[in-house]
């Protein structure tokens, strides 16, 4: 019963002389667990880069023109290109 005594005043002693010790109060925040608030707040001052159209999620289209596509692809048909005519251009 001696020896548990002894244990445990030595556990306690070595918590209590390790739980003041000054590293853990050297921090630059209030409290140990405060963050860093101006990181935050320059977070939040932030513009949005993105447009304000990238989070519509409901993209209009027409579901029989896509399902002829998907078809014309899984068949491996190549859709026939009409050529307008040729563009050329002289310096004059």
């Amino acid at each position: 019963m001696n020896k548990n005594k002894t244990l445990i005043a030595t556990t306690l002693g070595l918590i209590f002389t390790l739980g003041g010790c000054s590293y853990l109060d050297r921090n630059d925040g209030v409290t140990n667990f405060a963050g860093d608030a101006q990181a935050i707040n320059q977070a939040k001052q932030t513009e949005d880069p993105w447009n304000k159209n990238a989070y519509n999620n409901k993209i209009e289209g027409d579901g029989e023109r896509l399902g002829d596509t998907v078809k014309r692809y899984k068949e491996g048909e190549q859709e026939e290109i009409q050529e307008i005519g040729t563009v050329s251009t002289t310096s004059g």
